[in-house]
């Protein structure tokens, strides 16, 4: 899946706790899922800039 900018500050600016998201597909199907809080954690390194 490509990262946007915008996606990659969104996901750097995530609070660091569990996240509910909400993926909409090519085809319109939506998928809702939780987001854990160290995964949310590591979106911070892995999308800045180091």
């Amino acid at each position: 899946m490509a990262v946007t900018v915008q996606l990659a500050q969104a996901l750097v600016d995530s609070p660091n706790r569990n996240v509910n998201i909400r993926l909409i597909l090519e085809g319109g199907e939506t998928v809702n899922s939780l987001i854990g809080e160290k995964t949310v954690a590591a979106w911070d390194w892995i999308y800045s800039e180091h």
